[in-house]
């Protein structure tokens, strides 16, 4: 895909790096000379340019990307205007920083059909819900409501079955896979590994579990489902 990146702060010099990185082309787009030094060799065009130009970016070809990512930090009215002038060329999806839910409200309806990013807030989300359940180690936020969590393996839980948990029936969550270590060199099923930490029982494996599949300690179990759902079912068993 073709993909613009318009703002060369940490969140947009990350995103354009790791877009080119995963077989993209990308056009980075910046006013600060210094950033897009820093970026040109990383990216497959890097140019210092007034985004907010409708003229500019058709100049530059950004009707023709698949996607533009406005990420413009605190400059809300070169954000507002960036947006326009994507909207203005044809961009199909336009994705929008905005750093706070005033701003967002404000782009919503600057273009109803915009994908807002709120990096900071999503982070802070995160971050609380990982430090609200201790064996939450690691989660993957898929909307405002649902998430794919890992959860190391609480000790009430070491023992039972899926089967016998009933996630889905009591919980309304999936315990999709179930990460685990085993060891290199003694091959036996994995219904009877030992239940201690594993932490150097080899390499880590993934597996799909069924309802005969039992929980070990230091397991670390792959949940998918409602957030509400989730912390519930991670203060039964915290």
């Amino acid at each position: 895909m073709r993909i613009c990146v318009i703002g060369l702060g940490r969140l947009g010099m990350s995103l354009a790096v790791m877009l080119e990185r995963n077989g993209h082309e990308v056009l980075a787009i910046d006013m600060d000379e210094r950033l897009i030094e820093a970026v040109k060799d990383k990216v497959t065009l890097a140019v210092r340019a007034d985004a907010t130009d409708e003229e500019v970016l058709r100049s530059l070809g950004v009707q023709t990307v698949d996607h533009a990512v406005v990420a413009i930090g605190q400059d809300f009215e070169a954000t507002q205007l960036a947006l326009l002038a994507c909207q203005e060329v044809g961009v199909p999806k336009i994705h929008v920083r905005a750093t706070d839910a005033v701003k967002q409200k404000i782009l919503r309806r600057l273009d109803a059909s915009a994908k807002i990013l709120m990096p900071e807030e999503e982070a802070a989300k995160k971050l609380a819900r990982v430090l609200s359940h201790r064996s939450l180690s690691e989660l993957l936020t898929l909307d405002d409501e649902h998430s794919v969590v890992y959860v190391t393996t609480p000790p009430k839980l070491v023992g039972i079955t899926l089967g016998e948990l009933k996630p889905r029936e009591r919980f309304n969550v999936n315990i999709i896979a179930i990460k685990y270590r085993a060891s290199q060199t003694l091959v036996r099923k994995r219904e009877d590994m030992f239940s201690g930490e594993g932490d150097d029982m080899g390499p880590e494996h993934i597996r799909i579990p069924t309802g005969k599949t039992t929980i070990h300690g230091g397991d670390t179990l792959l949940i998918i489902g409602k957030d509400s759902d989730i912390d519930r079912f991670l203060r039964e068993y915290e």
